[in-house]
């Protein structure tokens, strides 16, 4: 377990990146107990997560990773320590991270789940793909957890489907995105949850201090899929194989993976059914290796037009610093007044709120301003031909508006970061008080193709009244 703060004598080993406390030391072990069981008390939350708990101590230095005699040791002290923090906490919740089948042996989701015999439950941190591989096993990112839930329904699993860093189009990371939930479905359960990203960070995988393959990854942690809002409703029993091909029938729909690695096969299906965008299905389903399925028994309904009116009180997120909600004349608008610099990201509005795989590309802005400096910066994701980068920004008004900082990459209510973004222009703002609608489509976006409208940062003075997302007729491809 993580130790980086602890006396010197209480670490097992070091590297640049962690120290590793020796659980095999009784002080050790009930200091943690006990501060675990103080922080519970004083702050009444309801239990803890253990990160990078790992049963086996898999990041050793090289020279002593196969020594049987200190794995061993290592080993029953993790269930020791996992024992003494249950009868510490009583029934309060023991989740640690996690469940994992990429780390240096096969066996390693069958030796971590002995530690689930005191825990509530299990973090699984890279379903359907290991990210810093760069590569997504079947074998090694899905069927080893498959089994592993399988094994434990009174447990609940935290499953995070994850992608390969590095750059993908929008619609490879919404194929690889619905086939990892796909084989999530086979395994749901009242006590599974589900999340889909690259990276943990906010906004598309931006951060700071990091190498390219994280800057280009395109989903984030704030990110949501049309796809987990599919009304399927309950599963009818466990999943099988149908001729090789797995199958879960729910009560309004079916979910089907083709494991990667094998034939084609064909799936013959009980009834009509249809897709996430409409498309009926009926008859033999011919499913290529790794193709998946997500159908109801129903058409979709369409997806919800994507407008903020301010009409009604906002949502969370849409809280700002100076910002007013004011009514005028019966109409409800957002008021938002001149931040400093590194304030004016909290002025940010989400847009297109959930991920489809056709998204909205005309943007309607209703704004008015009397500030000449006034500007708006739009968070374009994009498919980029050269492969580089999945976001640029768009800015309406005042060149200079925001200053420097504002040609840095745009992390949603976050500060611009030093990685540089390609910024186009796309009209001004009449100064002149007075309402007018700013459009926005694919035609003001030149070398790239533009997918998806990501959040707004007004910047200035600037009244928001409306934000809409239209279809583009032209846009299809």
């Amino acid at each position: 377990m993580l130790a980086g703060f602890l006396d010197p004598g209480w670490q097992l080993a070091a590297n640049p990146s962690f120290a590793y406390a020796d659980v095999r030391n009784a002080d050790y072990r009930e200091w943690l107990a006990g501060r675990i069981e103080d922080a519970i008390e004083r702050y009444r939350v309801d239990g803890v997560m253990l990160d990078e708990s790992f049963r086996s101590p898999r990041r050793l230095p090289t020279a002593r990773r196969g020594d049987p005699a200190l794995i061993a040791g290592y080993s029953a002290a993790m269930d020791r320590l996992f024992a003494t923090l249950r009868e510490r906490v009583g029934q309060r919740q023991i989740f640690f991270n996690g469940l994992w089948a990429n780390q240096a042996a096969a066996a390693s989701v069958t030796d971590q789940e002995k530690l689930l015999v005191d825990a509530t439950g299990a973090a699984i941190e890279h379903f359907g793909c290991t990210p810093f591989l760069r590569s997504c096993r079947w074998n090694r990112d899905v069927a080893p957890y498959l089994a592993a839930v399988g094994r434990h329904p009174d447990k609940t699993m935290l499953v995070f489907g994850r992608s390969p860093y590095g750059y993908r189009s929008y619609r490879q990371d919404y194929r690889h995105q619905r086939a990892t939930y796909a084989a999530y479905l086979l395994m749901s359960g009242p006590r599974t949850m589900f999340k889909y990203n690259a990276t943990f960070l906010a906004a598309n995988g931006l951060s700071e201090g990091v190498d390219h393959r994280t800057y280009a990854a395109r989903s984030g942690g704030l990110d949501v899929y049309r796809d987990w809002q599919i009304p399927l409703g309950q599963p009818r029993g466990r999943f099988g194989s149908r001729h090789g091909v797995l199958v879960r029938e729910f009560e309004a729909g079916i979910a089907a993976v083709n494991p990667p690695g094998g034939p084609t096969r064909m799936l013959r299906l009980r009834r009509p059914v249809f897709t996430p965008e409409g498309r009926r299905l009926a008859g033999h389903l011919r499913m290529a290796p790794g193709d998946v399925l997500i159908a109801t028994s129903t058409p979709p309904a369409p997806p919800s037009p994507a407008r903020l009116d301010f009409e009604r009180p906002p949502p969370p997120d849409v809280v700002m610093l100076g910002a007013l909600l004011v009514r005028e004349a019966g109409n409800g608008f957002l008021r938002l007044r001149r931040l400093p610099p590194h304030y004016e990201h909290l002025h940010d509005v989400l847009l297109d709120r959930v991920r489809t795989f056709e998204p909205p590309q005309e943007l309607r802005l209703r704004v008015r301003t009397r500030d000449p400096n006034a500007a708006l910066l739009l968070a374009a994701e994009v498919d980029d031909p050269a492969r580089r980068v999945p976001q640029v920004t768009i800015r309406v008004g005042h060149p200079s508006a925001g200053g420097p900082a504002s040609r840095r990459a745009l992390i949603y209510r976050s500060p611009a970061i030093r990685t540089a973004r390609p910024e186009t222009r796309a009209g001004s703002l009449v100064p002149d008080g007075r309402w007018r609608e700013v459009r926005l489509s694919r035609s003001d976006l030149r070398g790239y193709r533009l997918r998806r409208w990501a959040f707004v940062r007004p910047l200035g003075d600037i009244d928001l009244d409306d934000a809409r997302l239209v279809p583009d007729p032209g846009s299809r491809r």
